[in-house]
């Protein structure tokens, strides 16, 4: 399972999206930005045997659309 959250980095100025083994809790991946396109487009390139979406911001609601889309 991945878990999804946002880093900030210089000071708030920029943001972007981190990915996490949650068993691990190791991170898998860093996107440079918080992008729902970005991040439909990383889960696209893996499988996607299952996705849960528990508690997420506005920024990427739109990314289980864009991912269930063939």
């Amino acid at each position: 399972m991945v878990g999804v959250d946002e880093y900030s980095a210089r000071k708030g100025r920029h943001y972007g999206t981190v990915l996490v083994d949650v068993e691990t809790r190791r991170p898998i991946d860093l996107l440079p930005d918080r992008e729902a396109l970005s991040l439909a487009a990383w889960l696209a390139l893996r499988a996607r045997a299952w996705l849960a979406p528990v508690c997420f911001e506005a920024w990427f609601r739109s990314v289980f659309t864009f991912a269930d889309q063939p």
